[in-house]
């Protein structure tokens, strides 16, 4: 038991590592032209992974799956506008799926909302459903979230 959570302080240091020192010394103009933030974020999110895992690793890795195909499909509700939809029902439908699971494990994790028996799966897909909420709205507006949601 130790060891996962010393596997997960890790992974989420490495992580923050990647975001907070890596990619501001890199300052390239465009994405594709990163080499260290995505490899040290996929190293970091692979030991999350491992961590909150607890030897069921195919179990979490189709929880995953699931929710990037949830994900896509509330994507592709909200954002029918046309052929141009698909750009951002894959764009802003797999990374929010992806970062919703892995918070919703993490969070699951610490929160230990499968240990109540009272409500659990209730109040496992509130959760589950406020994140992706959160993560897509971020995803859908950026850092300009704020002003869309409260502009008169």
């Amino acid at each position: 038991m130790e060891i996962k959570k010393t596997s997960l302080l890790v992974g989420l240091a490495i992580s923050l590592i990647a975001v907070g020192v890596i990619f501001p010394i890199e300052r390239k103009d465009f994405l594709d032209e990163l080499v260290y933030t995505p490899f040290t974020l996929l190293i970091g999110l692979s030991i999350i992974i491992y961590a909150i895992s607890e030897g069921n690793l195919l179990k979490v890795l189709g929880f995953l799956l699931g929710s990037i195909l949830i994900s896509i499909f509330f994507w592709f509700l909200f954002e029918r506008d046309g052929w141009w939809a698909s750009i951002p029902i894959v764009y802003g439908g797999i990374p929010s799926g992806f970062i919703s699971g892995i918070l919703f494990l993490i969070g699951s994790y610490y929160l230990k909302l499968n240990k109540k028996k009272k409500y659990r799966y209730v109040k496992q897909l509130l959760f589950y459903f406020l994140i992706l909420l959160i993560v897509s709205v971020f995803f859908k507006y950026g850092g300009d979230w704020y002003y869309y949601l409260f502009q008169s």
